[in-house]
């Protein structure tokens, strides 16, 4: 994925490993209890006169790994571990990970917004 998704965190144009890398830095000797992590996805609904229709969100709740684990995903997936699975985003199967998401969470909530404005 272009570095643009996730800003200059490590710097500009960094690699997704060189993004994990500075992130296992900033929190080299964090307690797992102390490394809770949130995904979130907003989407807003704006008409064609810059008029908001309405706004909705979803997240999804885990912690911050130790390590890279699992090859799906991008980004931070591979350090993103949620408790109720004990896997990270990047071991899920992309299957599953589109139904619990944060991007699959606001969604639902977008296509409710739509059907209430239709």
């Amino acid at each position: 994925m272009p570095g643009h998704l996730f800003g200059p965190f490590a710097g500009e144009g960094a690699s997704e490993k060189a993004r994990n890398r500075k992130l296992f830095a900033m929190l080299k000797g964090v307690p797992m209890s102390k490394r809770q992590a949130r995904y979130r996805c907003v989407i807003a609904l704006v008409n064609a006169k810059g008029r908001e229709l309405g706004v909705v969100q979803g997240t999804c709740s885990g912690y911050v790994t130790t390590k890279d684990i699992g090859k799906n995903g991008f980004g931070f997936d591979p350090l993103f571990l949620l408790k109720r699975y004990n896997k990270t985003f990047g071991q899920l199967p992309s299957s599953l990970k589109a139904k619990i998401s944060h991007r699959a969470r606001a969604l639902k909530k977008f296509r409710l917004l739509l059907s209430r404005l239709l």
